[in-house]
């Protein structure tokens, strides 16, 4: 679809709000009104425009439902109409108008801003569509008890009430229906399924959930500009590794045949035996390890010099990183790490940031990739000296970067 005429200047987009015609404030008045305005001016007009990105009422919505512009015959304008489908996250920018607000997809240039239903006007919809349904109507005027357990009437009316209930069993009573009847309109009609709360580390506001987008943002385009980028990313962190570590579920499950008993375990905890593991690593493996000192605590003073040990092991192991002074250095927002000892030495050595959202594990490959792996295969098993911990943390370190070389491999001739 063609942009309309008034966007091709490249100086005004759909969400723009005016706030002044002519140096006459605008604001707060309607549309009529701005109209009058226009209509007494002679010659070039000026607005006084807000961008819409510059605006503080955005939010994030996923879409219930798809809906196509073109097809809409209660659009005041097709052309300025988005067009979504089930599932796609929107961003609205807009919502002062009753029955149209302004959105575009997340993912896609605010350029492509258009106008989309309000959930109000599509709850009017469906209601407007029960009215109308021939099915309704006819089981209305013959058989009262059907009409009651028509589904598209029990999809509305669930639809409507769904915020307040939490159970089938109270949606169920609420409206006089059995639960096997409730239950495929919230599986077929209404595409819903029952699912657990994910544990996160920390519930975000909306300023860390906006600062977190930002930097995964100038992330992604920084790899488009310069696909190399990761392969130069030199990630770290601190994990500690136990002498005796609680097996997950999974891992102490058994076979057994029909007639023997469920097995048992006991209550376990971690052991006291512990070791603090620091690691870096790239694409090609690891750079760089070290174990915490018995005795020492993870301070500023500690990480500066596992700072100095990492420049070592960077000139010695990468020495084309080294030489070209281009690899960037990526850990989280631990205090030890934002220390201003510790950033007046990267500062001082021109090392390369590649930042961090704060509590964001997911975006770490140590959280969520290295030391998983390297713990997982160590539960469940005991470690009676520090040593022993070390020497076993060590060979599982390698058998990690050596898999993942073989997978590479094997992926590359395969191609």
């Amino acid at each position: 679809m063609d942009e309309p005429e008034y966007m091709e200047c490249g100086l005004i987009y759909v969400g723009d709000e005016v706030r002044e015609v002519n140096g006459v404030p605008v604001k707060g008045k309607s549309r009529p009104d701005v109209l009058q305005v226009l209509q007494v001016r002679d010659g070039p007009i000026v607005l006084t425009l807000v961008p819409f990105t510059h605006r503080n009422d955005v939010t994030h919505m996923r879409a219930h439902f798809t809906t196509d512009p073109a097809k809409d015959p209660e659009i005041p304008c097709g052309d300025v109409g988005l067009a979504f489908s089930r599932g796609d996250v929107l961003v609205v920018v807009n919502r002062e108008d009753r029955l149209w607000w302004l959105a575009y997809k997340e993912g896609e240039p605010p350029a492509k801003t258009g106008l989309i239903p309000s959930p109000g006007l599509q709850q009017r919809r469906i209601a407007s569509n029960l009215e109308t349904c021939p099915i309704c109507i006819e089981l209305l005027s013959t058989n009262v008890h059907a009409y009651n357990q028509c589904p598209l009437r029990l999809s509305y009316e669930i639809t409507t009430t769904l915020g307040t209930y939490v159970t089938l069993l109270e949606v169920a009573e609420d409206l006089n229906i059995s639960i096997g009847l409730c239950h495929p309109i919230f599986i077929n009609d209404l595409g819903m399924r029952r699912v657990a709360a994910k544990f996160v580390p920390k519930l975000l506001n909306c300023d860390q959930k906006q600062h977190r987008m930002n930097i995964a943002n100038e992330m992604l385009d920084s790899v488009r500009d310069d696909p190399n980028l990761l392969q130069r990313v030199i990630t770290g962190d601190e994990a500690w590794v136990y002498g005796y570590d609680v097996e997950t579920k999974a891992q102490s499950s058994q076979w057994k045949l029909p007639h023997e008993p469920r097995p048992k375990k006991t209550r376990q905890v971690r052991s006291n035996v512990k070791v603090l593991l620091t690691v870096f690593f790239d694409c090609r493996g690891v750079v760089h390890h070290e174990f915490l000192p018995q005795g020492r605590k993870l301070n500023k003073e500690y990480y500066l010099q596992v700072m100095r040990n990492l420049r070592e092991a960077i000139r010695q192991k990468r020495p084309d990183l080294w030489k070209n002074k281009n690899w960037l250095l990526h850990h989280d927002n631990a205090p030890a790490h934002t220390s201003l000892l510790v950033r007046d030495f990267l500062a001082k050595n021109n090392t390369l940031m590649m930042p961090q959202p704060p509590y964001s594990p997911d975006l770490a490959p140590c959280d969520f990739f290295l030391f998983p792996k390297l713990k997982m295969p160590m539960k469940g098993r005991r470690y009676s000296t520090l040593d022993e911990i070390k020497t076993t943390s060590k060979e599982e370190l390698k058998k990690i970067f050596k898999n993942l070389l073989l997978l590479s491999y094997l992926h590359s001739i395969s191609l």
